[in-house]
């Protein structure tokens, strides 16, 4: 299950230039990574970094880390907008 921890979203949001739910803007993404690169970054990620998730709807869109659990199921919680919808992912 995720976890959405407390964390100062207006900080993050000021500090990244990006507000939860903005479209990633093409200069903002690398389109060449391979998936060994992108696991590895991922990996770095930390409560109240920003990165820039899938959504459903095929588009990339800011979230902020919430939550990274190691162990039997590694997994990072995100939350994705304003009314605290949050994705988990392995």
């Amino acid at each position: 299950m995720c976890a959405v921890n407390y964390l100062d979203v207006p900080s993050i949001e000021k500090k990244c230039s990006y507000r939860l739910g903005d479209h990633a803007k093409a200069c903002d993404m690398r389109a060449s990574d391979s998936e060994r690169e992108n696991i590895i970054r991922a990996s770095l990620l930390k409560k109240g970094d920003g990165a820039f998730v899938l959504r459903s709807d095929n588009t990339w869109r800011f979230a902020i880390v919430t939550q990274k659990v190691l162990g039997e199921t590694p997994h990072i919680d995100f939350i994705l907008n304003g009314k605290g919808s949050t994705k988990c992912m392995l």
